[in-house]
């Protein structure tokens, strides 16, 4: 923002030529030259960049211009009170608003963090148990059904016996020990998926 500073009107005669509609790029350049240092310096103390400065400096005179014309503003204090009060607010509602809208986007980026997160462990766990009764799968339909009547549906042993009619629970437990070696051996042969499934496996 650059003016051509020229005049030295007082603040009576800024109002009034303000008011008039008369040498207004005069007036302006004089209350840049008069005023911007003091409230650029407020805004870069309180975390402001330049930018900032300028953006609100143009609002600032935006809405001095206002008061003026609308009556609200007639001169009984100083200029420079005026504006650099209207940057103070001004500059304190900007930073609140951003403030606001940060932690709106931390929330949500948050919330999507763990949603996200949630999901690919729910995906990754159902992988795992897809791939895990894969290799069941290769062991026979009878371990199939001890394995995972034990892992998924946490069925007890005695439990066991009586749902896949076994004489007692001694000869489940054989039987389940039985596949259980079947199955170590199956995942010897593939190290990445013993190194998978080992969380799975251990109950």
């Amino acid at each position: 923002m650059i003016f051509n500073v020229s005049g030295n009107f007082s603040d009576k005669e800024i109002v009034r030529l303000i008011q008039q509609g008369k040498n207004l790029e005069k007036c302006f350049s004089q209350l840049y030259k008069d005023n911007f240092d003091s409230l650029a310096g407020h805004i870069l103390r309180n975390g402001g960049s330049p930018e900032d400065a300028e953006d609100v400096f143009q609002e600032v005179m935006v809405v001095f211009v206002n008061m003026v014309r609308t009556g609200k503003f007639r001169g009984e204090s100083k200029i420079k009170t005026c504006l650099y009060s209207i940057c103070k607010f001004r500059w304190k509602d900007l930073k609140n608003k951003q403030f606001s809208v940060s932690n709106r986007e931390e929330k949500y980026h948050e919330q999507n963090f763990q949603k996200t997160t949630r999901f690919d462990r729910e995906f990754e766990e159902k992988e795992k148990k897809e791939n895990l009764l894969q290799i069941f799968g290769q062991l026979g339909e009878k371990c199939k059904q001890i394995l995972v009547a034990f892992y998924y549906e946490d069925l007890t042993l005695k439990e066991l016996a009586e749902k896949l009619e076994y004489k007692n629970v001694q000869v489940v437990s054989n039987q389940k020990g039985k596949c259980m070696k079947s199955l170590i051996s199956l995942l010897e042969q593939n190290p990445d998926l013993k190194a998978t499934f080992k969380n799975l496996l251990l109950k």
